[in-house]
């Protein structure tokens, strides 16, 4: 019994120190492993040689050949990186993958170094136990792969893998590289026009005052010299100078007609009589003038009436009702009408009414054809004019990104938040050609906006890579500083200004409207940059 007790005695003092030294259980290790790092690494460099660190020198070497030393300081990042994780707590943590394509990467490297440096065979076997080539790793693995595929396909198939691991590595595929050569082209061509502008203004100097003939007769051939010829249309051409086409917009038809609404009619008034009953069971006269039905509401429009007080000296006046007097009676009505929840909106702004909202019992769906084709969106002349939907009484609403000018949807999951962004980037593809609109689109998840790939007003394919979401916004960072600077020179104020002093020149500049879901998320993964480029583009692009 002493003894199962002393043994236990032992064992809770020995978890009692483990648990101590759990916070530096990495400090620790890894202090042990750069110790070791480096005493490899000296023993292999000849600096410091001893019984045991020769022989443990003598033994990386045949492990790993002439990548030994390589290897050792691998091992030494690794401590390092332990040594002081407290300190990589703060920022993001090294991923697994990472990782595990530096290891790939290496055994890989010491294969191709084994099969490079020697022929298969007892003459390779005795390179590795020598210390040569890529030791007895890379010995193992590219007889492996020689067994595999052959021996010149062992060495395709060991560099196929090493360029794989240095994708992992870089965060790199061949979809990045398009993208990346398409952004470089746009940069490339807006650079270049930029100096082909800067040499057309220098050649077009000011006539001297003194010999205005000579100057009249020398100018007109200069700038006729000077006008470069008619670039080809890229991409970045068709953001900066796109000339008119004929380019027509989509057909109205291929979105569903409008559903018709039925209307409340008779339920309706029949709630309006409820209404007044039930006000009226608690001393509130009032009486419904007017009822506005829509899609899935319906407002009542109660006008208070008056009470009779008895004042002390016996006569008596006509005192109005308090509106508190109806908010507080909002669960009542709720009971009488069997509707949940109502809304009381006292008072109806600009009316001497009381807004009584109870939801409809047959809900109408909102077609956006139906709003695109209503009286006030098509009478509007607002530029990026987009749908939004139908008001309580029915009418369409609709609104313009230029008197906005930005716009942050949010809700709660399924409170229609891509059901609103597509609405309206529908609306604008329907009512603007790609010359007279052209959109950035930003989509990390992949999920909501990568469906409008291939479309003639995308800038660029929507951006979902999160290394590339920077350089976009960076881009269009630059982008507007450029049409400052044209709007500068031109004396406008805005893009609509603009576009009216070089109406004639064709050199209109088409609006851009930059598209970013999940702002959240990226605002998390590097807040500095996303938030320091929106916050800019917020700012400044209101032109």
């Amino acid at each position: 019994m002493a003894a199962g007790k002393n043994k236990a005695q032992t064992n809770l003092t020995i978890d009692q120190l483990l648990g101590r030294l759990g916070p530096y259980q990495r400090e620790i290790s890894g202090a042990i492993i750069l110790f070791i790092s480096v005493i490899t690494l000296l023993s292999l460099l000849s600096l410091s040689e001893g019984t045991v660190s020769g022989w443990w020198a003598d033994f990386f070497r045949q492990l790993f050949g002439w990548g030994a030393i390589p290897a050792v300081s691998l091992l030494a990042v690794l401590g390092i990186l332990l040594t002081f994780s407290r300190l990589r707590e703060e920022t993001k943590p090294l991923p697994f993958d990472i990782i595990i394509a530096v290891e790939v990467l290496l055994i890989v490297g010491l294969a191709l170094t084994h099969l490079l440096a020697v022929e298969p065979g007892e003459h390779a076997v005795r390179l590795a136990r020598e210390g040569g080539g890529g030791g007895f790793v890379g010995w193992g693995v590219s007889n492996f792969a020689i067994e595999l595929v052959g021996d010149a396909a062992a060495i395709v198939l060991l560099f196929i893998i090493g360029l794989a691991a240095l994708g992992v590595m870089a965060r790199f595929s061949f979809t990045d590289a398009a993208q990346w050569a398409e952004l470089i082209n746009h940069w490339a061509q807006q650079r270049l026009e930029e100096q082909e502008e800067a040499v057309a203004a220098d050649s077009i100097e000011p006539t001297p005052e003194a010999r205005p003939k000579k100057s009249s007769k020398t100018a007109a051939p200069k700038a006729k010299s000077a006008k470069p010829p008619a670039p080809e249309m890229t991409a970045e051409s068709a953001i900066t100078t796109l000339p008119p086409t004929q380019r027509a917009l989509p057909p109205i038809n291929l979105l569903a007609p409008p559903v018709k609404d039925a209307g409340q009619g008779a339920n309706a008034r029949y709630q309006a009589q409820i209404i007044e009953e039930t006000l009226g069971g608690f001393g509130i006269p009032g009486e419904v003038v007017e009822i506005n039905s829509g899609p899935t509401v319906t407002q009542f429009g109660l006008k208070l009436g008056t009470i009779e007080r008895k004042m002390p000296d016996g006569t008596t006046v006509q005192q109005r009702i308090r509106v508190n007097k109806v908010l507080a009676l909002s669960n009542d009505l709720a009971l009488a009408l069997s509707a949940s929840p109502i809304r009381i909106e006292a008072p109806v702004p600009g009316r001497p009414l009381v807004g009584i909202e109870v939801p409809n019992t047959d809900k109408t769906m909102v077609s956006l054809r139906g709003v695109i084709e209503s009286d006030d969106f098509q009478k509007s002349t607002k530029p990026l004019l987009v749908a939004l939907g139908k008001g309580v009484s029915g009418q369409a609403v609709s609104a313009s990104l230029v008197d906005m000018p930005h716009l942050l949807i949010a809700g709660a999951t399924g409170s229609g938040k891509s059901v609103c962004i597509n609405t309206l980037i529908s609306t604008l593809l329907f009512t603007h050609a790609p010359e007279q609109l052209r959109f950035l689109m930003i989509d990390p998840k992949m999920v909501e906006l990568t469906s409008y790939n291939g479309i003639p007003h995308l800038i660029a394919p929507v951006v979902t890579d999160f290394d590339q979401v920077v350089g976009a916004l960076a881009w269009a960072t630059r982008e507007m500083e450029r049409r400052y600077k044209l709007f500068a020179a031109a004396g406008a104020r805005s893009i609509g200004g603009y576009n009216r002093k070089v109406g004639a020149k064709g050199e209109r500049l088409p609006f851009l409207v930059i598209v970013i879901d999940e702002l959240a998320d990226l605002m998390m993964m590097a807040p500095d940059e996303v938030e320091r480029h929106i916050c800019r583009i917020a700012q400044m692009a209101r032109a």
